[in-house]
């Protein structure tokens, strides 16, 4: 799986420092939300500590996770600068603090800063890539492989040989994040760890064995 975008990490140190300047610190405690799948998208965000879950509510009243947005990385800027409606929900998944800026602040930015303006063009043609990637695993992958790479991508640590423990996460929404049910993640999380690939607590998983976790992904480059 690709490295999520960072925004400001695409900046130069001058554009860097302004965009910070005029951002505002907000933070949310674990469970409150950012704003609503439909309200007016006014502001555009950045993780600065944390995470953001971002979710969709279809017309049948079916939830899906649409990603995890982790340290570092934008949310909310595509609709933001196309002055349309959010077409997600935003939740804090853990205590989390995030930059925001209005659209017309950024605006005026990227008028001025080229180098946003290109940054920001770079994002709206990742998240693009990655919603086709999506759309492919859905259609070509099984749900073990999709919960297999869900839990890599997750888990990723400072080198691609190393796992963090997931943390803060239910069984529902990785079935969300998966386009599954509760039972099959549970009865494949309950598999996995049978075999020691994973050790799962209380809204905690801890991967102990990559390679082969890898190997239930289908493919070796997660």
């Amino acid at each position: 799986m690709a490295p999520g975008f960072a925004l400001l990490a695409e900046l130069d140190t001058a554009a860097r420092a302004e965009l910070i300047a005029a951002a505002t610190l907000v933070d949310y405690p674990a469970g409150a939300p950012i704003f609503h799948q439909g309200d007016a998208a006014s502001a555009c965000y950045v993780v600065q500590r944390g995470r953001v879950i971002l979710r969709q509510l279809n017309q049948a009243g079916e939830q899906v996770i649409h990603r995890l947005v982790c340290e570092d990385a934008m949310f909310g800027g595509v609709a933001a600068w196309s002055g349309t409606t959010y077409p997600v929900s935003a939740v804090a998944g853990l205590d989390t603090r995030v930059y925001r800026w209005s659209g017309a602040v950024l605006f005026d930015m990227m008028a001025r800063r080229p180098a946003l303006l290109i940054a920001a063009l770079q994002y709206v043609s990742r998240r693009l890539i990655d919603s086709q990637n999506r759309l492919c695993e859905l259609a070509t992958l099984t749900m073990p492989q999709r919960l297999a790479r869900r839990l890599l991508a997750l888990s990723q640590g400072a080198t691609p040989a190393t796992s963090i423990a997931i943390e803060g996460l239910t069984r529902q929404e990785l079935a969300e994040m998966c386009g599954t049910t509760l039972y099959s993640v549970s009865r494949q999380l309950r598999a996995w760890q049978g075999q020691g690939l994973l050790v799962c607590g209380r809204r905690a998983i801890q991967v102990r064995d990559r390679a082969a976790l890898q190997r239930e992904a289908g493919s070796a480059n997660i």
